[in-house]
């Protein structure tokens, strides 16, 4: 009769990235050989701190922890106790098994994690129909899901025990703050964005038969956003005939005029080209396919939006480019500041010294981004920027390196030169040389 022995212990190199916690394994041996496997219960990191060796416990009166392995343990005793005339030819996977309910001679049953991995590996990550947004979608559903079941110690979940209690503590789980795991809840539509994946993802489930009913159809949320703030048509009109723009700001109101009206999107917008504009007995038709949905937009362009074409098409870089709207290197930036500053101006007639004073901030900030990756004398390098937009001669790499604040040797001395020159170039098409245009 080959002895049998349990051991439990808190796997540290298993702890969760998103929680923290570390969960607990099991490792049963018997006649030298041994198995481990993952319990559904996992320590949190000051749990872990005072866990016994010896006891196999945490050293806190009244914890969780504790009293579920101690089950574990009486199921173990009594197996052993039960069922001894058959004990002895058990091998390690049934002992595990009877345990935890780990059957080797039944056909795997996926867990949740299991499942939803294997179905994105086959039927979306290899699906050529599918755009790439969606994809991405799919993987952050699958993360969110990931994370539940971390929070909720459920690793072993199978596919056959999800039910609507389960799909409902997930939802709740999406919408609900958690400053413990420092989760702060989406909206109800964001939610419902995810559960409509997991209705997909279980259908399959079905279809395999390894579930009979899909409980994240029995999820109700809404998919309807609220309404968004939107401009009135008087501030779109004190914003379009606004007179006393700078060159700088005349080029972005005249796409965020030409987009409003053709309804193209800022990323369409600048794929526009020649090929998009078509002559028919109506008049000029703009036809392009949108990025976000695949979907080929028609239609008639307006006089005005015609006039905006033409007067794009003066600009030297329209000139030089394939494309019909010239195109924004600041895009990030501009983006920026319409999403956080311009919501907050309650004043139209203000936008003009409100984006002065967002662009001098941010060229101050790439700025003091380069000198801090290269370790320039701030001071010295603006100065030098400055003769280059002054005069418009190149700056020469002696004039670079005498900015560092340590010299570099002879061999790193070009290497260096270039680069630093090559990320003045960039912030000069940025900040300066389109905005010149």
């Amino acid at each position: 009769m080959g002895r049998v022995t349990i051991t439990f212990y808190p796997n540290d190199r298993k702890q969760s990235n998103t929680t923290e916690q570390i969960p607990i394994y099991l490792r049963i041996r018997k006649e030298g050989l041994k198995t481990e496997a993952r319990t559904d219960w996992s320590v949190l990191p000051h749990e872990r701190a005072l866990w016994n060796k010896t006891m196999q416990r945490v050293d806190i009166k009244d914890c969780k922890a504790n009293e579920y392995l101690g089950k574990i343990e009486e199921k173990f005793n009594a197996l052993r106790i039960f069922k001894s005339e058959e004990f002895d030819d058990y091998d390690l996977d049934t002992i595990k098994y009877l345990i935890l309910g780990k059957n080797p001679n039944r056909k795997k049953m996926p867990t949740v994690i299991e499942f939803m991995e294997s179905y994105y590996d086959i039927n979306i990550e290899s699906s050529t129909r599918i755009k790439k947004g969606t994809k991405k979608n799919y993987l952050k559903a699958i993360k969110h899901m990931g994370s539940f079941i971390e929070f909720k110690r459920i690793h072993n979940k199978q596919v056959s025990a999800i039910d609507y209690r389960f799909a409902n503590e997930f939802s709740n789980y999406l919408m609900n703050d958690h400053p413990e795991i420092q989760k702060t809840g989406m909206s109800e539509v964001s939610a419902c964005g995810l559960i409509k994946k997991f209705r997909t993802i279980f259908n399959q489930a079905i279809n395999e038969e390894l579930l009979k009913k899909n409980p994240f159809c029995q999820i109700k949320l809404s998919y309807k956003s609220p309404p968004k703030q939107r401009l009135t048509i008087q501030q779109f009109k004190n914003l379009i005939h606004f007179e006393s723009y700078t060159k700088t700001e005349t080029p972005y109101v005249q796409m965020f005029y030409f987009m409003s009206l053709t309804g193209a999107a800022f990323l369409d917008s600048q794929q526009l080209n020649m090929d998009n504009l078509e002559e028919s007995e109506k008049g000029l038709k703009l036809l392009y396919k949108r990025n976000k949905t695949g979907h080929t937009s028609e239609q008639l362009l307006c006089s005005k939006a015609i006039e905006l074409i033409k007067c794009f098409d003066h600009r030297p870089d329209v000139q030089t480019s394939k494309f019909l709207l010239p195109q924004v290197s600041k895009r990030e930036l501009i983006e920026k500041f319409i999403d956080e500053n311009l919501p907050k101006i309650e004043n139209l007639d203000h936008i003009e010294d409100e984006f002065t004073q967002y662009w001098q901030d941010q060229k101050v900030e790439a700025i003091g981004k380069i000198c801090q990756e290269e370790n320039l004398d701030k001071e010295q390098f603006k100065a030098l920027i400055d003769a280059y937009i002054y005069s418009g001669i190149d700056p020469i790499r002696d004039d670079i390196l005498n900015c560092l604040d340590n010299k570099p040797s002879i061999l790193q001395a070009r290497t260096i030169g270039e680069r630093i020159i090559d990320k003045m170039k960039d912030y000069l098409d940025v900040f300066v040389n389109d905005m010149m245009a």
